[in-house]
């Protein structure tokens, strides 16, 4: 029987109820702790990078260690699926545990900058598996909006989190402490995954419960419908625009904080910080809403909300005013993504999960780097209005490529969630 869902079956999502499925519940926590090290982390390499060369070095730095990351994520991803491994968190976390010890070892000996940064390079790369094998856990359960509203919850927790820790080590010591500290947090990670086993990945399982038909799991290629496979393409598109919008954010976080703060170093922390909160607070409200609205309307409602409080940075409304404006841009990326991923789990399942989620996580990685230096390129030649008027604009007006009936008709053809969420046809 096809279960689909009605809008008159919808309940505000409860994370009680992942307790009864520990593998999500390990594998948010482990993801948290990981994103709280890869915040951290962050900072102490750009540190690094503007002690030797400014903020020219530190831009340089950013998209060298972004692109390839970027580049590898589909490949990394398409391997673990092809060689099903069972465990690709745990793996991913052992394998990125030894290269930051590599990365502070080389720091803490005062080889060449050069070796560091091939080696944080190696670090970044050997990252991007995290989320997508997270998402196959995800895939397994049977409250997928509960597991996506925890996932931003982590998610968000760590953006504020993360850059505080950093911050906190180095007044008191230096990078390559805040380099352990990372390192630390990922073998407790490592350790939160060990025991778990994704079914998707299995090597007896080969229906990947998408089309009726039986999935590659060579990676090559998705077992996915036509239309369906045309509104994964779209929902990563519009992911891939989320991570513009945080790029953006951080290059205006250094500009803004100059005129509102009179000065570069706390006021771009709080305002991160900012978008930190929001994003936390938007996956708790995520939640509510989807209890309540389709997953497209609530993208459309967190765009538009991104969008306009872009828009209000262009005023100067001076520190509060700029504190909540981030909060405000954050709140409503994180109504997008929560949304958006949960979409992403309807018409994704199985083996080509990990490989779709690769593909988020390049985007993401992609758009960052373009968001935050095309902001830089605009801003610095033409100013902050250009800027935030085009981005505030184009992001909810993006959200319109979502076609309702479309995505209806497809959620009529293939669910994946719980009875809770359901009526039987």
């Amino acid at each position: 029987m096809v279960r689909v869902m009605s809008s008159s079956a919808r309940v505000p999502s409860d994370l009680r109820r992942l307790r009864a499925n520990t593998q999500v519940c390990r594998s948010v926590l482990a993801v948290g702790l990981f994103s709280t090290a890869e915040h951290a982390v962050w900072v102490a390499i750009l540190v690094v990078a503007y002690q030797r060369g400014g903020a020219t070095e530190a831009g340089v730095v950013s998209a060298v260690m972004l692109v390839p990351s970027a580049l590898a994520a589909p490949f990394v991803a398409k391997g673990l699926s092809a060689r099903r491994l069972e465990n690709p968190m745990a793996v991913g976390y052992l394998v990125h545990f030894l290269t930051l010890i590599c990365a502070a070892l080389i720091l803490g000996f005062g080889l060449d900058p050069i070796v560091f940064y091939i080696a944080g390079t190696l670090a970044s790369v050997t990252a991007v598996s995290s989320r997508p094998a997270h998402h196959t856990f995800v895939a397994d359960s049977d409250f997928k909006i509960e597991a996506m509203v925890a996932t931003g919850l982590a998610a968000g927790g760590a953006q504020l989190i993360g850059p505080l820790v950093a911050a906190a080590v180095l007044a008191f010591f230096g990078p390559v402490h805040v380099l352990v500290v990372g390192a630390t947090l990922i073998a407790v990670a490592a350790a939160l995954c060990t025991g778990l086993r994704a079914s998707s990945l299995r090597p007896d399982h080969g229906d990947s419960g998408l089309s009726g038909r039986q999935s590659t799991t060579t990676g090559t290629s998705w077992a996915l419908a036509p239309k369906a496979k045309r509104t994964v393409v779209v929902l990563l598109g519009l992911l891939g625009l989320v991570a513009v919008i945080l790029g953006t954010a951080e290059t205006l976080a250094t500009e803004i904080s100059f005129s509102a703060f009179g000065g570069q170093g706390a006021g771009t922390g709080i305002l991160l910080a900012a978008v930190g909160v929001g994003l936390v607070l938007g996956a708790h409200i995520a939640g509510r809403l989807l209890g309540r609205f389709s997953e497209h309307a609530v993208m459309r409602i967190g765009a538009t909300i991104s969008g306009a409080s872009l828009i209000a940075l262009g005023f100067g409304f001076g520190a509060a005013g700029s504190i909540a404006a981030f909060v405000f841009v954050g709140f409503g990326m994180q109504l997008v993504l929560v949304a958006g991923w949960v979409l992403l789990h309807r018409h994704v399942a199985g083996a080509e999960t990990i490989l779709v989620f690769g593909l988020v996580e390049s985007q993401q990685l992609l758009g960052n780097a373009l968001g935050a230096v095309g902001t830089g390129v605009v801003v610095g030649h033409f100013g902050v209005w250009p800027a935030v008027l085009t981005i505030g604009v184009a992001f909810p007006l993006a959200m319109m490529l979502l076609n309702p009936t479309r995505l209806q008709r497809l959620n009529l053809h293939r669910m994946t969630e719980a009875p809770r969420h359901s009526s039987t046809h």
